[in-house]
């Protein structure tokens, strides 16, 4: 039997390395990131059987006579692969055997290609495929990830409450999100960048569409806000990425802040959870770094197909436990004091940082509205509550004036003018977490400014 395979000098149209990688993301009080099943990765060649580029009559006429010999082994040599990857895949044992020259040869079998199937190889629309699975390496360090919050109307508008107490879901929430992709600079293979292809968000019930909006901050990018009946869920599509952080031996790419406006939210009432899931696409992107090259039945490797097209996709999917993340969404209470007949002078902003030292804040310098020695005074302080930050923004304000004062004086009555002001105070409030606790604080420091300032009062 001739040992020697048939030489089938096919044009290459399609070479295709992809891997992918998925993840689960928890999004709660106790957050976690992990694997959702093993990487895969998959070698695709493509030859047309067109009878024109792909395979013409001669070279098909040639490849029938050498098949119709007697005594041939039946396989039908296509090319060649070289491959480098570092160890970080099973290329090589998906691939098989090793040829004299250090490549691996593609071959088919020849009953793909018989004599009497030969009208095949002219045939128009006709594709012959070649493909490998493997298995990549899990990267040691996991690439993708989200960031999710909620927010309220009221965080957006500036104007906050004044010492919050509601519960419940408001008129407006707003979804932030943020997705991040990290990859070893080694991987990346070209210029291109990542794109979120589709973020889907499984939603209860069939909502309607003119509840949602989305945009992105702070360019002001909107993207259409789909429904999928089929995956019942919310669908935005192509989101770009872009580059971070190239510092190092990593490259880090994240999507700018994406909003999801969600008006009378009451769906989500019922809801302990809701899932996220992002389909990230990264051209020119192999994290197993493999390293390929296509040679074609000659040898020849300088075609312009010798490099593949390479991708890889990564799939998150985070879970968001609805009740952590409301109870921890952005707020912005305030309160404000007035204190009459209280001068505005430096004395009084003394107490007033005095008073919040007290309460455990770490204060700033003052800072001044201005170029002369009085009000306005603004400043900031803040303490550690638990595993949040409570930021106060005070500013201190107010006017001097002059009253008339009547003293008895044996038996006459007699009149005189005394400085005095009006002092007002503004805390604004800037935590994550229960209302109560900056209702606390905002107390607190009020009931302690009565006492020192009740000295400070102008009688008359």
């Amino acid at each position: 039997m001739n040992a020697d395979p048939v030489f089938a000098p096919l044009t290459l149209a399609e070479f295709t390395a992809t891997e992918r990688y998925e993840y689960r993301q928890e999004l709660s009080s106790n957050p976690r990131l992990d694997e959702a099943g093993a990487p895969a990765g998959q070698l695709r060649l493509a030859y047309p059987l067109d009878g024109a580029t792909g395979c013409p009559r001669p070279v098909a006429d040639r490849v029938a006579t050498q098949l119709a010999q007697p005594g041939h082994d039946g396989k039908l040599l296509v090319g060649y692969l070289g491959l480098a990857d570092e160890g970080r895949s099973d290329l090589h044992n998906a691939l098989g055997e090793v040829s004299d020259f250090g490549l691996r040869p593609l071959t088919l079998a020849s009953s793909e290609l018989a004599p009497e199937a030969m009208v095949a190889l002219t045939a128009d629309r006709q594709l012959l495929e070649f493909s490998t699975d493997y298995v990549p390496k899990a990267p040691r360090v996991l690439p993708i990830r989200f960031q999710a919050e909620l927010f309220d109307e009221e965080f957006f508008s500036g104007q906050g409450q004044r010492l919050v107490t509601r519960d419940g879901f408001l008129r407006c929430l707003t979804l932030r999100t943020v997705v991040e992709v990290a990859v070893a600079r080694a991987a990346v293979r070209g210029e291109g960048l990542p794109k979120l292809t589709e973020l889907l968000i499984p939603w209860p019930g069939v909502p309607s569409l003119r509840n949602f909006s989305f945009c992105q901050i702070p360019s002001g990018d909107t993207r259409p806000v789909c429904f999928d009946p089929d995956r019942r869920g919310l669908v935005i599509s192509d989101v770009p990425l872009t580059l971070r952080d190239s510092a190092g031996e990593s490259l880090l790419y994240v999507t700018s802040p994406m909003l999801l406006m969600i008006n009378q939210p009451a769906e989500l009432s019922q809801q302990s959870e809701l899932t996220l899931e992002a389909t990230v696409d990264f051209p020119d992107c192999l994290l197993s770094r493999a390293r390929l090259r296509y040679f074609d039945a000659a040898g020849r490797g300088d075609g312009p197909r010798a490099h593949p097209q390479c991708e890889t996709r990564f799939t998150v999917r985070a879970r968001l436990q609805l009740g952590d993340l409301f109870r921890n969404r952005p707020r912005r209470p305030w309160l404000a004091i007035r204190f009459e007949r209280v001068i505005p002078d430096q004395e009084r902003l003394n107490n007033i940082q005095d008073a919040l030292v007290d309460l455990g804040f770490r204060t700033l310098p003052a800072v001044k509205n201005g170029a002369n020695e009085g009000p306005p005074w603004r400043f900031q302080v803040e303490r550690r509550e638990g595993p949040h930050r409570l930021e106060l923004t005070v500013e201190v304000s107010g006017k001097r004036r002059r009253i008339q004062v009547e003293e008895e004086q044996g038996q006459r009555m007699i009149r005189s003018e005394r400085e005095t002001g009006d002092l007002e105070i503004l805390i604004m409030a800037d935590f994550r977490g229960d209302d109560t606790t900056a209702g606390h604080y905002l107390n607190q420091l009020h009931e302690e400014l009565r006492k020192r300032f009740r000295s400070a009062v102008t009688e008359g």
